[in-house]
């Protein structure tokens, strides 16, 4: 009997999906009747609800790494919390509560181990203050003192952790608010080199990086009749020397909240163009505007998974099947674990073989 001796090699590419069943862009919205947090794909397909409670949640923010979500609940009109959940919705733990009449948590420190978020202290004072995920080390953070205004609005950083941006508005209740930015190592502002980027005398803010770091996308109204104004998207250099308006809205109409994809190629927002606002992504020049949720109801501020899932190429896998008889099939069971979820693709295989008698 020939017998043949069978060597396998098997390479295998593993690409991993989101552990949020791919989902890129997450919002809130008030589509079941509450509002609460939704994530979609970045095409808009694949609407998916991540919490699901009678209590008003907003404004939720990946996490560095892509595997978790923060965001703020309104327990009542004097109580908020900042909560924290895994990227399917599962594992949703309390942070912080917070007494106040305003606050909401707006970035992810770039080493993912604390969240920032503002909190008013009284009608015209609101800080910045920094917590830890599981809710200690609560610190303030920014004191809009040091740019002589009384309050600060959306904090976020670069992505390679260097830099921070905020607004911060003039005055108490004043329409005016300016965008500013520092340095930021080891966990601190420096607040000796503080960068003012916006002098336009109108309501400017959301200001974010664009991912590395040459741009910023902010709103600004076009008017100084406060949010009453109409509210477009502008493009900066991080100086501020290169101001450049990339949408067009008139009226009572906003563009707002900007957040970058991850290769800085578009621009995902809300607004209120289509009657109703929606989640929308257009390319970084302002062209071919998309509405992404495309409903009746209200989606509020936008999230872009900064992160995207490399293709993971495991090593080949070689098995000695040993002597086989021809004719008599043998079989192996190859298990792959902590896949994510992913798909697995075999990228290739060969077979080599050696006979070794009759």
């Amino acid at each position: 009997m020939r017998k043949v001796l069978l060597f396998l090699s098997v390479v295998l590419v593993v690409s991993i999906a989101s552990t949020a069943f791919g989902i890129d862009i997450v919002y809130d919205s008030d589509k079941d009747g509450n509002r609460n947090i939704w994530g979609m794909n970045a095409d808009g397909t694949g609407k998916i609800q991540l919490t699901d409670t009678s209590y008003y949640e907003q404004g939720p923010l990946w996490s560095p790494d892509g595997t978790q979500i923060a965001y703020t609940r309104i327990i009542n009109s004097s109580t908020r919390e900042i909560r924290v959940m895994d990227a399917d919705g599962s594992n949703n733990r309390h942070v912080i509560t917070l007494n106040t009449l305003s606050a909401f948590a707006t970035a992810w420190t770039p080493n993912g181990s604390a969240l920032v978020y503002y909190k008013n202290e009284s009608t015209c004072e609101r800080r910045g203050y920094k917590v830890n995920i599981d809710g200690t080390n609560n610190i303030l953070f920014l004191d809009p003192s040091i740019v002589g205004d009384h309050t600060v609005g959306r904090i976020s950083f670069s992505q390679d952790g260097s830099q921070v941006l905020w607004d911060s508005q003039i005055g108490c209740w004043s329409p005016t608010t300016e965008i500013f930015r520092a340095p930021y190592s080891n966990g601190v502002i420096d607040t000796g080199h503080i960068t003012q980027i916006t002098f336009n005398n109108s309501n400017d803010g959301n200001a974010m990086f664009s991912p590395d770091s040459s741009r910023i996308a902010y709103r600004k109204s076009d008017s100084s009749r406060g949010w009453g104004a109409p509210f477009n998207i502008y493009i900066n250099d991080p100086d501020g020397t290169s101001e450049t308006k990339i949408t067009n809205v008139s009226g009572s109409y906003k563009v707002v909240w900007p957040d970058w994809s991850p290769d800085g190629d578009k621009i995902v927002y809300h607004s209120n163009i289509s009657g109703t606002y929606n989640i929308w992504i257009m390319n970084d020049d302002g062209t071919v505007p998309i509405n992404l949720t495309n409903d009746s109801y209200t989606n509020y501020h936008p999230d872009w998974k900064r992160i995207t899932e490399p293709d993971i190429e495991v090593d080949p896998i070689e098995y000695d099947f040993g002597n086989v008889e021809v004719g008599n099939p043998s079989t192996m069971y190859l298990a792959v674990s902590n896949a994510g979820g992913g798909e697995i693709t075999v990228d290739d295989v060969s077979m080599k073989y050696a006979i070794t008698g009759e």
